[in-house]
């Protein structure tokens, strides 16, 4: 009996092993734990325009005769029509390379410079651009002659080019920097920007005469006052442009909630700004403040008056 009792509890731990054997091969390996994949941004693309998409749009078919360098070509309806003229021609030549589409377009002189002015500011504007030698300069001004967008610079051999600018536009200046051929611009579109909300502020608000020292580092200081259509708080203080030059919210000094300033019952804000940023001059008798409230722009306007520091020119 006593060599039974080891012979079979022997068989019976040869028996449990075999099982958990076969229990592991048919579970399988044990999967190795993988990384959790990390998620990756998508980056937002913002969609170039296409000039036909746009209100506004010509591809010049319809210049003839051809016009004359300076000779004006309109594009749009009273008041919202884009002018196009400065050095430069619509209509049909020899060299077909320089038409996008159909066999006109305009096209900019020598070393000549192309005006593309809007009688109402333009949101959108895009166009195909080509250069036959030497570079085109195309550049976007707003109404303060301050660069929106661009300069985009179309090089020869590159083909047509899409440009595509954005913002309140006033004016598109295109420098053909080739000595000996014109440059060819096709298929214009634009769409006008919309009329700005009107807001009221006030400038110097703690003085009774709203005066603005010139020739300083001083820090001028606008009410962007609230009322039924304006709700001060929803102002993007980043859009905000102030004086001739379109100054910036003075940097590192958040704008300030004042209350009922007016006592009309609307909330008010308290905005600084750099004076040498300003662009405003002796003489100015009035000043603007830009900027927009939940995506539509608005612009407010308040009298001025200018002084030097005593013993300075302004």
């Amino acid at each position: 009996m006593s060599l039974q009792k080891p012979l079979f509890l022997f068989l019976v731990s040869l028996f449990s092993l075999a099982m958990i054997g076969a229990k592991t091969a048919q579970a399988g390996p044990t999967p190795t734990p993988t990384a959790t994949p990390t998620a990756t941004a998508v980056p937002t693309v913002t969609p170039t325009a296409i000039p036909q998409d746009l209100d506004f749009f010509t591809n010049f078919e319809d210049v003839i005769p051809n016009t004359v360098p300076g000779e004006i070509i309109v594009v749009g309806v009273s008041p919202t029509t884009a002018n196009l003229g400065g050095d430069a021609f619509g209509g049909r030549i020899g060299n077909k390379s320089l038409y996008h589409s159909g066999r006109r377009a305009w096209m900019v002189l020598p070393n000549g410079t192309g005006v593309i002015t809007f009688e109402t500011d333009a949101d959108t504007v895009a166009f195909y651009a080509r250069a036959s030698s030497g570079d085109t300069i195309v550049r976007a001004f707003n109404g303060s002659d301050v660069i929106v967008d661009g300069p985009v610079t179309i090089i020869p051999g590159s083909g047509w080019q899409l440009v595509s600018f954005s913002g309140r536009i006033a004016r598109i200046e295109v420098t053909n920097l080739s000595d000996s051929f014109p440059n060819g611009i096709d298929d214009f579109g634009f769409t006008p920007a919309p009329e700005p909300i009107g807001v009221e502020i006030d400038i110097s608000p703690f003085r009774v005469i709203n005066r603005v020292q010139l020739g300083s580092r001083q820090r001028v200081l606008v009410v962007i006052l609230g009322s039924e259509t304006i709700d001060v708080t929803r102002v993007a203080v980043e859009s905000l442009a102030f004086g001739p030059d379109g100054a910036p919210s003075f940097p590192g000094i958040k704008p300030v909630l004042l209350g009922d300033r007016n006592r009309d019952g609307f909330t008010d804000l308290l905005v600084r700004f750099d004076m040498d940023e300003t662009g405003i001059a002796a003489g100015d008798m009035q000043a603007c403040l830009t900027g927009e409230i939940d995506g539509a722009p608005f612009e407010g306007c308040d009298t001025i008056e200018t002084f030097a520091p005593p013993g300075r020119q302004p």
